[in-house]
């Protein structure tokens, strides 16, 4: 179960209530940071001394006298000189730090331990006890390859407390069994959940860590100002993202201070922690007061059952260990952390190169930014790969300059990314800022191991370029855990139904306008008849549409673990997709009995299938290119809900695979449509049954998918077209063994 469209609209509206209420002080705050003296801001002397305190603590000078507050507990320009032990115990406080994915509905969200078997995040994130049951939480999803995940279900029936989204926006789960990786619960320690009264101050900087948008362990370093205080909820400047819900904020101490749930960033500028920039005071971000979910938490322990109750008095004695008076002790005190080293985190990896000076990456191993930093790939290694053979340098010879399709992927021969015609090249969508893009082509949107390339104008991508290594190429099952298809007994043709993602998102690359996105796939989605035409007559008045990958999810998953599943993750993203129905989508069974030798034998399934097995039965690379073909007689179904707008759903859909045989290239063409899908009469308004059988059905070539579609993809790929000769009659009977053997 997850949030709904009205539940999430409640939340924002409630969270951007508690801003207004607070926007003076925010403001306020904003105004001190700039003159150079944010503690001004906390009008609370206890804390006050308590921020100076930790600070004394930290740089191992004197504490303050008491009493020592005011103005001149921070002056002049802002310090962000820190102790190296102060990253290293930030990186043994994120070991308690998890990645939450929930399996019924493919969103993702952060969580951490506070308990020894006991894990908080947002309700938002588990509404309910059975969306917690099918949820699974990942310690060690690190920027690391060297660190292998270790998995855990939660037990929802042990423990589960919460109070509502629109207030403390909690839920308190137990940890179950795990069911993958090499560690025991005990070595992720936990972080105590304290109702301590000196904390935090106004004025002061705060850490996150956080799965963001479900991707690596990363941490926010002292770029986040708390500018205010409401009832349930700190306010505060940092940069966050959807899959950032329920991660710990920290004070310098490594306490924890609050648990994030909610943050808009109106104005991307605006957030810059400089004293340079203004601020708007609605992009702010919101975590929930640690000190609100313990006073609920005791409130309601005289309600709970007997082994509920055990497991909540134990994060509530945790916590209790931490005095109000002495709130520096807690790290100290508590045992959220196994200081005997672990051999994982030995490990080292490979310098990188921060190509940004205003920001700083280290990796060890979670990633830790000051800014956000333009990376470059310079240290990226050949490492192991998932299947455990060579990736032919898949990994090792990536473009220096930038990610995405590489037209020189293949060994022999260079297949660029396909031109657009001039009487096309107005349907280009560009990006947004193409300065922070140097190597990608214009309107290119590079993603790991693949590219797409969007229509401005039908707001859905004009095509996807993707390289595929069949020598790395591995799965990621609906926990996340990534697995060899030759070693497993789900093979390659039926990777898809046991292939795990996160939720969708948009690209901030272009804007959101550009792009097909929730509002449009939630819901069912109503034709509108064309004035004129008998669209009324031809199609179906509901439909029920899913975000149909063009870059298939399977395709660039290869290379190291790291990097297939960072790849996973970016096919899951509103520019990749296009409205397929289900029944052409999920290639379902549309005619009982028709089918022979399996699921495998499927015609559109059944050709991308035999194109990856043939790549990772022979290790052989290939460059895949998928896209719609748009028409002006496409229909018009509008949004599932409000803010969609209408959209023409393309009918028909193409992919051209490009390889080697020797020094030679090859390329296949084939194109499908889902026409008979949208139509009243399913399949039977075909003239055979069998016909959704029939490879004559979307086989195409090279040069029938450029004059569809507009594209250009050059002389060697047209000369390399295995069909550029085929005679439509010689495939009135082909059968895909036939065909493997005659074309493959």
């Amino acid at each position: 179960m997850a949030i709904n469209s009205a539940e999430y609209d409640q939340l924002c509206d409630i969270a951007e209530r508690r801003h207004l209420a607070v926007a003076h002080d925010i403001q306020t705050a904003w105004n001190y940071f700039r003159s150079g003296e944010p503690l001004s801001a906390e009008n609370q002397t206890t804390r006050i001394a308590a921020a100076q305190k930790r600070r004394a603590t930290l740089l191992g000078s004197s504490a303050p006298a008491a009493g020592f507050a005011g103005a001149e507990a921070l002056k002049g320009p802002r310090d962000n000189f820190l102790p190296v032990s102060f990253l290293a115990t930030g990186t043994e406080v994120s070991r308690a730090v998890v990645r939450i994915h929930v399996r019924a509905t493919g969103s993702t969200g952060t969580g951490f331990m506070c308990g020894p078997r006991t894990l908080i995040t947002n309700k938002h994130v588990l509404l309910s006890p059975a969306g917690a049951e099918s949820a699974v939480v990942e310690f060690d999803f690190v920027d690391d390859d060297g660190v292998q995940p270790t998995t855990f279900q939660l037990d929802p029936a042990a423990c589960y407390v919460s109070d509502e989204v629109l207030a403390r926006d909690y839920a308190l789960v137990a940890l179950g069994p795990r069911i993958g990786g090499p560690k025991p619960l005990a070595e992720f320690g936990w972080c105590p959940l304290s109702d301590a009264s000196d904390k935090h101050s106004i004025g002061e900087f705060a850490n996150i860590i956080q799965h963001p948008e479900g991707e690596a362990k990363q941490v926010v370093l002292q770029d986040n100002l708390i500018t205010a205080r409401s009832d349930y909820v700190l306010h505060y400047v940092a940069d966050t993202q959807p899959g950032s819900s329920g991660a710990p904020v920290f004070n310098n101490a490594w306490q924890v201070i609050g648990l994030h749930h909610w943050g808009r960033r109106r104005d991307p500028a605006s957030d810059i922690l400089s004293p340079a920039h203004a601020l708007d005071p609605q992009s702010v971000n919101q975590g929930v007061r640690i000190s609100q979910i313990v006073e609920h938490l005791r409130t309601h322990l005289p309600g709970l059952d007997g082994a509920k109750a055990e497991i909540v008095k134990e994060v509530l004695d945790l916590g209790e260990a931490v005095s109000p008076g002495d709130a520096m002790a807690a790290q100290s005190r508590a045992s959220p952390i196994v200081t005997e080293p672990v051999q994982e985190f030995e490990q080292t990896t490979p310098a990188r190169v921060v190509s940004d000076p205003q920001g700083a990456t280290w990796t060890i191993p979670i990633e830790i930014s000051v800014r956000i930093p333009v990376l470059s790939n310079d240290a990226q290694s050949s490492l192991d790969t998932m299947t455990g053979r060579p990736a032919a340098a898949a990994e090792a010879g990536l473009p220096k300059t930038g990610e995405g399709y590489r037209p020189d992927f293949l060994d022999e021969n260079t297949v660029p990314l396909p031109s657009v015609k001039d009487s096309h090249a107005h349907l280009i969508q560009p990006l947004s800022d193409p300065s922070l893009h140097p190597s990608a082509k214009p309107g290119e949107l590079q993603f790991r191991h693949f590219s797409v390339i969007m229509n401005q104008e039908r707001e859905m991508p004009l095509f996807g370029a993707c390289n595929v290594d069949g020598a790395s190429l591995f799965g990621i099952n609906e926990d996340g855990v990534a697995y060899d298809y030759a070693a497993s007994d789900v093979g390659i043709f039926r990777a898809d139904a046991a292939e795990g993602g996160p939720g969708w998102r948009n690209d901030d690359r272009i804007p959101d306008a550009r792009q097909t996105g929730r509002n449009w796939y939630t819901g069912k989605n109503k034709l509108v008849p064309r004035p004129g035409s008998d669209d009324a007559a031809r199609f179906i008045a509901t439909a029920d549409f899913d975000r149909g990958h063009m870059v298939r999810r399977t395709e660039p998953i290869w290379g190291t673990r790291r990097a297939g599943q960072e790849a996973n993750f970016q096919t899951f993203t509103y520019v990749n997709a296009a409205p397929q129905t289900p029944a052409f989508n999920r290639d379902q069974k549309r005619l009982p009995g028709e089918v022979s030798d399996g699921e495998e034998t499927r015609s559109w399934y059944a050709m991308e299938v035999a194109v990856l097995r043939m790549a990772t039965n022979e290790d052989r690379k290939f460059n895949v290119f998928t896209g719609p073909i748009f028409d002006e007689d496409d229909p018009v179904y509008g949004p599932g809900r409000e803010g969609g707008g209408d959209r023409k759903v393309p009918l028909a859909f193409w992919k051209v695979a490009v390889w080697e045989d020797g020094e030679d290239l090859r390329a296949l063409a084939m194109s499908y449509s889902q026409a008979w899908s949208l139509t009243p009469r399913g399949a039977e308004s075909l003239a055979a049954p069998g016909e959704l059988f029939m490879l004559r059905d979307f086989l195409s070539t090279v040069k029938t998918i450029e004059k569809a579609t507009g594209l250009d993809f050059g002389r060697d790929v047209r000369r390399a077209d295995i069909l550029k000769k085929a005679v439509p009659d010689d495939l009135e009977t082909l059968t895909l063994e036939d065909f493997q053997d005659q074309f493959l």
